[in-house]
């Protein structure tokens, strides 16, 4: 299986940031952030705007939204080497402790799966 493969939707990014900005969305959040990061990491068109929407997520009330796409941030080099103290300030954070051993956990059977 590939990673385009993992789609569930076929939404553009944009379509799918304007999805999740929507309080009465089609989708679940959970999925929407999930599509976001797979469109991102097979460069689909848009994935400027994807990475935003998923870094601004980082600070969403929900922890699963957090760590979703904390998840999926972690998958993208580049992303991670341009907003590292953003990622050091998450990892930090008092809060997200309780699932960041899990997240590197799943992030790392990821990679390894995806050849990431």
């Amino acid at each position: 299986m590939n990673l385009a493969e993992l789609r569930e939707t076929s939404l553009s990014i944009s379509d799918l940031v304007k999805e999740i900005k929507n309080p009465h969305r089609s989708y679940p959040t959970c999925l929407i952030i999930n599509e976001i990061g797979i469109a991102c990491l097979c460069n689909e068109g848009g994935k400027n705007e994807g990475e935003k929407a998923l870094l601004s997520l980082l600070e969403h009330d929900d922890q699963r939204h957090r760590f979703i796409a904390f998840s999926m941030i972690s998958l993208m080099p580049r992303l991670m080497q341009e907003k590292a103290s953003i990622l050091e300030a998450f990892r930090k954070n008092p809060d997200n402790q309780d699932f960041l051993e899990i997240t590197d956990q799943k992030i790392k059977e990821f990679k390894d799966q995806f050849g990431l």
